[in-house]
């Protein structure tokens, strides 16, 4: 069992799972399985995970296809934003220390988090008939301090995947599956 092949059982469970935090939308853990994989396998691990995500959320979620068809490019457009940035860095896809991985995934995860943000909030502000200013104030900042986390976190399994392989990278994942109860605990009901 591959690296990829654990981030989309990740990616799966947590698109079944997912949170509504807010009334247009929800939240789950998988944009750490996608940076988790673009840091490890480039852009081709993180699509695979973005189109497995798209394709759960569909399945789970019943909801039209334009959307999502939408949400799926919002999350390969995010993941490969991810990619170039972690890869414009030295360091690249080829180092195993976490330290050297961290600066450059909190880099890609930050743009990833500016991309994904700013798709979602034009299409809920043009929606809702909002500003995009407060769509994105209110809907996506209090995410921020989560998205700097999972940066953090795609270092660690990555180098732990490096170092010694899947069973270590399953270990690293363990605290991005507990920020799903963190997630429950901020949830709005609409």
């Amino acid at each position: 069992l591959g690296p990829v092949a654990v981030l989309v059982a990740l990616t799966i469970a947590s698109e079944l799972f997912d949170i509504r935090l807010f009334s247009q939308s929800r939240v789950s853990v998988t944009v750490a399985a996608i940076v988790a994989a673009g840091t490890i396998s480039g852009l081709q691990g993180a699509s695979i995970v973005a189109l497995t995500a798209a394709a759960v959320d569909y399945a789970a979620h019943r909801k039209p296809v334009y959307k999502a068809v939408f949400n799926a490019a919002a999350l390969v457009l995010s993941g490969a934003v991810y990619v170039g940035v972690f890869e414009y860095f030295p360091v690249g896809n080829d180092g195993t220390e976490w330290r050297q991985l961290i600066f450059p995934a909190l880099a890609g995860v930050l743009a990833n988090f500016v991309v994904n943000s700013a798709l979602v909030g034009v299409v809920i502000s043009l929606d809702k008939g909002s500003s995009v200013a407060d769509v994105f104030q209110r809907n996506f900042m209090p995410l921020l301090p989560f998205y700097t986390v999972l940066g953090v976190l795609a270092a660690i399994v990555a180098s732990a995947y490096e170092s010694d392989g899947v069973a270590a990278m399953i270990i690293a994942l363990a605290p991005v599956v507990m920020m799903a109860p963190t997630f429950l605990a901020l949830a709005v009901i609409p």
